[in-house]
């Protein structure tokens, strides 16, 4: 350690003067002091000036030099292209053979200048100790991921190496977060850059959940290189190899990329396997990306209801007719005669409805098993004039408790507007002009969260009597309908009355017997990753993941 000076601005003028205060200082501080010897006192004269001549010397910011030479190493992160298309030969790159015989020409392996640290580039980015071990089997070139964990540990690597081809197969383009990179990085690109002759199955787009007994879309992205004016087939097959659908294109340019659209019929429930299938040309490059399987969830959309009429009713037969003509509805009929016998039978062991109607209510003498073990289901209560359901426990839970002895025509007047309940999204109509329907003037509402959704109107008055009613509480849905002569709507001339009749049943079905999970909206994008041949279908705009 080399002394070098003092980092002072004080002139030396000012430092001699200082010195000599200090002497004097140290020198009258011990000057009177008779009582100790003279050399002891000259001493500590000593020792004083001394002491504060040290602190001056500090004050005058005193720097000394010292220099050692250490040698280290730069460490260099090393990644490399583990995907598919590395091992693939093309032109005159020959796959896995031009790929090591590029890292050997390196001599990376020799480096005794550098540390290298081998890191896989794929699906995820995994540390190697030997990139002889490199196989191009991942199925994902990642980009994105491999650079995030690159900046993650910028501060342990002083540059970066990459090599590959440049295809990315998953995530963003990384080029911003490598522009912002504190280290320098270089790439080495491999492959052959000729274009060859080839048809690729790019991209399926297709919901993964179907339902039974409908036509599920599927939109086939196809690309291809080199054949202009050439035509095939593309079809699509079912895990039985049965063709659902084929259509034969005709490339227009050189290079382009076309959209396919096919309508599959889902006939069965359960998980279904497809396969995209595109005819091969002469000359292809290779065949294996002619093909494409894809699977879709496909789920029963049939709604199993049960319908229990205690009462022999025109309004029971319209509620049938209605559900009758719905193919996406299987119905169970139960026709009460007296005691506890009805028309129809159904075993209580086999019991798998997704919602019951009711009409009419059940004597107090009715208390059969099955009534117990339906109602834990959803309902729709529909009141006949005969009967109440208080009249039996089972079936007590009402939302709307008619309990007037006389009964009035009434016309039905909707409480809410279209937008606010499901069940309200129905067509236009004059509720001045259609039939009358019948119930008493004294209805209640009888559960305070239940939300009315039709109250009745009495000579041109508005009563707040509520006529129909729902409730959703926990995993069950109820509809309440406190009048009956519905049918009269379903038998009227009137073309407008029937489709809404028609259409207010249905509705009230369907919300009922669906299960009220409260599951939230996905969106999620078709495809992990977009070209700038994609645009928007309504605009002349890229498309971004």
């Amino acid at each position: 350690m080399d002394f070098q000076g003092f980092q002072n601005e004080l002139p030396p003028i000012v430092l001699l003067v200082l010195i000599f205060l200090l002497l004097g200082i140290s020198f009258l501080s011990y000057r009177n002091q008779a009582n100790i010897p003279i050399p002891i006192r000259y001493l500590l004269m000593g020792l004083r000036a001394l002491s504060f001549i040290l602190v001056l010397l500090l004050f005058l910011n005193p720097f000394f030099f010292n220099s050692k030479v250490v040698e280290k190493k730069p460490r260099i992160f090393f990644l490399l292209d583990n995907s598919e298309s590395m091992g693939i030969s093309k032109g005159e790159y020959d796959g896995l053979n031009s790929y090591r015989a590029t890292i050997s020409q390196l001599g990376v392996q020799s480096f005794e200048t550098a540390d290298i640290d081998y890191f896989t580039l794929g699906a995820k980015t995994t540390q190697i100790a030997d990139p002889d071990s490199i196989s191009a089997l991942e199925s994902e070139t990642n980009f994105i991921n491999a650079i995030n964990q690159l900046q993650e540990l910028e501060d342990d690597y002083d540059a970066a190496v990459i090599i590959s081809d440049g295809i990315i197969t998953f995530g963003r383009n990384p080029s911003i977060q490598v522009a912002e990179s504190t280290i320098p990085i270089y790439t080495i690109s491999l492959g052959d850059s000729n274009s060859v002759k080839d048809v690729t199955i790019n991209n399926v787009i297709s919901n993964p959940t179907g339902y039974t007994d409908s036509r599920h879309v599927v939109e086939v992205e196809l690309s291809q290189t080199g054949y202009p004016g050439e035509t095939t087939t593309v079809s699509i097959y079912n895990q039985q190899n049965e063709i659902l659908g084929e259509e034969e294109i005709t490339f227009r340019a050189y290079e382009e990329v076309r959209s396919i659209e096919f309508q599959i019929p889902l006939d069965e429930a359960g998980l279904q396997q497809f396969n995209i299938y595109t005819e091969p040309l002469e000359e292809e490059w290779t065949e294996e990306n002619n093909t494409n399987l894809f699977s879709i969830d496909v789920l029963d959309s049939k709604t199993n209801i049960l319908h229990v009429a205690f009462e022999i009713h025109p309004d029971v037969k319209t509620v049938r007719s209605i559900l009758q003509e719905d193919e996406t509805v299987e119905l169970t009929t139960l026709t009460w005669l007296n005691g506890t016998r009805f028309i129809e039978t159904l075993s209580t062991d086999n019991i798998d409805f997704d919602l019951v109607i009711y009409h009419g209510h059940p004597n107090r003498i009715l208390n059969v098993q099955l009534l117990q073990s339906l109602e834990s289901l959803p309902g729709v209560y529909f009141q006949l004039p005969g009967s109440r359901r208080s009249q039996n426990p089972f079936l007590s839970n009402s939302l709307i408790r008619n309990t007037g002895t006389q009964v009035f025509p009434l016309m039905i007047n909707p409480s809410v507007g279209n937008t606010d309940h499901p069940i309200m999204e129905l067509p236009e109509i004059n509720f001045n002009t259609i039939a009358n329907i019948s119930t008493s003037l004294r209805t209640v509402l009888f559960e305070a969260d239940a939300i009315p959704l039709y109250t009745g109107n009495f000579q041109g008055m508005e009563t707040p009597n509520p006529l129909i009613a729902v409730l959703e509480r926990g995993n069950l849905r109820q509809v309440d309908v406190a009048a009956w002569g519905l049918y009269k709507l379903y038998q009227s001339p009137n073309e407008e009355e029937r489709e809404y009749i028609t259409q207010l049943i249905s509705n009230m079905v369907i919300w009922a017997s669906n299960d009220p999970d409260n599951r939230r909206l996905k969106v999620s994008p078709s495809k992990s990753l977009y070209n700038v041949s994609d645009r928007c279908p309504d605009r002349q705009i890229v498309c971004l993941a």
